[in-house]
């Protein structure tokens, strides 16, 4: 089974923190918080706009696959958005919305030229990533 974390920036100082999203009110006014996986009972309120779910992959390097990270493959020709939209995580190409490749539940509908994906970086940190001739 798929495990289901989270990552967003810290409030206090803007670092990244990942581990399981929870709330102490419903109130749009109040931002979420995150309990540390490697340290249960450590909590930090967390910045909304920045959560990311985690995918269940990994890159080429081991690396965790995030919802808003930017992957490369096809031997760095192309560059995708990871996005959650519709149950599912899609690689979005930075030419167009539409989703080339989709993830659903254990399912990855990916060919054998995206067994080289790596993460560059995540929409969030690094947007001028995404822009044409980069």
């Amino acid at each position: 089974m798929k495990e289901i974390l989270f990552k967003a920036k810290r409030i206090d100082n803007g670092k990244w923190v990942e581990g399981y999203l929870y709330r102490i009110s419903e109130s749009k006014k109040h931002n979420p918080f995150i309990m540390v996986k490697s340290s249960l009972g450590t909590s930090y309120e967390v910045d909304v706009n920045t959560n990311c779910q985690y995918t269940g992959l990994t890159d080429k390097n081991g690396n965790k696959i995030w919802e808003n990270d930017i992957v490369c493959f096809n031997n760095n020709a192309e560059k995708c958005v990871v996005r959650y939209r519709f149950g599912a995580f899609e690689f979005l190409h930075r030419a167009c919305a539409n989703a080339i490749y989709a993830y659903v539940g254990t399912d990855l509908y990916l060919d054998e030229n995206t067994l080289d994906m790596e993460v560059i970086g995540n929409i969030i940190d690094n947007p001028e990533l995404m822009k044409e001739g980069q």
